[in-house]
């Protein structure tokens, strides 16, 4: 994208830019290569709430200090946009800045790695439609907090109420009434073929044993129209993709297969558990996201093995400090204030909990890109630093919490 191009999207079948014009926002969309300004009410509504989604605020907390070509770079997480940010900025911090900022369409058995130093991807929710948001690394300098973004206002989600309400309803259900539900939606669904919907039935006991944290009716929705699908494996990356779910589109996607019976077992369950979680706005924790489906698959579905074996064992210390409710209700609705007020609970601290959080989906992205990345040493040590910070900060809330070291239990 051009430097001064803050961001672009498209819907409708036009693609829509916001400019940096002499430190002014103008949008504008192309038609036959043209910029066109005079855009609708309507239009510049949805390139307003996109940029107040993503534009920095003064809300903003330190990370970490990240050491790359012999220069330390303070890493910033922005708690209204929910990016990372960065001072100094310059082109080499900006591909790390990518990389962890970066939010592909689909959850993916792991992430698919953004390795360019001017965009990354971001799904921004605007009312009821997710626009695929492609971003410039000029919003993610800490400079950006002066003057041109000024206004930014804190967002909320405006499915939380509404969710919690279904889920909590969901919990009023018998269990007969949701098993009938899910399997009725999952028989009358016109894109699978009969084996299919025999893999996918085995989800009916996960949501009976967890419908207090479930919105059953969004899942039986989902399963009236959820489709799979089976595609060549093109990443050229040391640790290859299996399988994503995309709740977009609401498409489950299995790599180097032809059907449903050569798909591994595990890795169908690990993509099938990824549908009966709600994804909020799509601003969600991809470490809590992935270990936590892996616990659940682990613990419903049989043996997990996967990458998230390397780290997940800290999301099951989370769980002894915490409790197992959390990541339940987390893993049914992917909103991370769930797992920070749980820790804020033990430790009254808000910035530490959500420091931590976002160290640990930093932490997943580094290690993810150092395995695919010919194991850079500049990225290992920052890794061996982040690591070494989140081990100390669980041992600290387990003694919280538990009145006992961690060493000592």
């Amino acid at each position: 994208m051009e430097e001064n191009i803050l961001f672009k999207f498209e819907s409708n079948n036009k693609l829509y830019f916001a400019e940096n014009k002499n430190n002014k926002i103008v949008y504008y969309f192309l038609d036959d290569d043209k910029k066109v300004y005079n855009l609708s009410r309507e239009e510049i509504d949805v390139c307003n709430s996109i940029l107040n989604r993503i534009a920095p605020s003064n809300q903003v907390i330190k990370l970490m200090d990240y050491k790359l070509n012999n220069k330390k770079y303070e890493i910033f997480y922005d708690k209204n946009s929910h990016l990372k940010l960065s001072n100094p900025m310059d082109k080499d911090i900006a591909r790390i800045l990518c990389l962890i900022n970066n939010q592909e369409e689909s959850v993916y058995s792991y992430d698919l790695r953004y390795r360019n130093n001017k965009t990354f991807k971001r799904l921004i929710k605007v009312g009821k439609v997710a626009y695929i948001v492609l971003i410039s690394t000029a919003l993610l300098s800490t400079a950006s907090l002066l003057n041109t973004y000024a206004y930014q206002k804190e967002q909320t989600s405006t499915y939380y109420e509404e969710v919690s309400t279904a889920i909590n309803n969901s919990s009023l259900l018998e269990d007969s009434t949701i098993s009938d539900k899910i399997r009725t939606a999952i028989a009358s669904n016109g894109f699978l073929n009969d084996k299919e919907k025999e893999y996918m039935y085995q989800v009916i006991d996960v949501i009976l044993d967890n419908k207090q944290y479930s919105d059953v009716d969004y899942i039986e929705r989902l399963y009236r129209t959820v489709q799979i699908e089976y595609k060549e494996n093109i990443s050229n990356d040391t640790i290859k993709m299996t399988g994503s779910y995309n709740p977009r589109t609401n498409i489950i996607t299995f790599y180097d297969v032809n059907n449903i019976e050569e798909v591994d077992i595990d890795v169908f369950n690990h993509e099938l558990c990824h549908t009966i979680t709600f994804f909020d706005d799509y601003s969600f924790n991809s470490f809590l996201i992935e270990t936590t489906n892996s616990i659940f698959n682990e613990e419903y579905l049989g043996k997990e093995d996967s990458l998230y074996c390397h780290y997940y064992n800290y999301t099951k210390i989370l769980m002894e400090i915490i409790g197992s409710e959390p990541l339940k209700r987390y893993h049914g609705f992917a909103s991370t204030s769930i797992i920070t007020n749980a820790l804020k609970s033990i430790i009254n601290d808000e910035d530490r909990a959500v420091k931590l959080v976002e160290n640990l989906d930093v932490y997943k992205k580094l290690f993810e890109d150092y395995w695919n990345n010919k194991k850079d040493e500049e990225i290992k040590d920052n890794l061996d630093d982040i690591e070494s910070y989140i081990i100390e900060e669980l041992k600290e809330y387990y003694e919280a919490a538990k009145g006992i070291s961690y060493e000592d239990d």
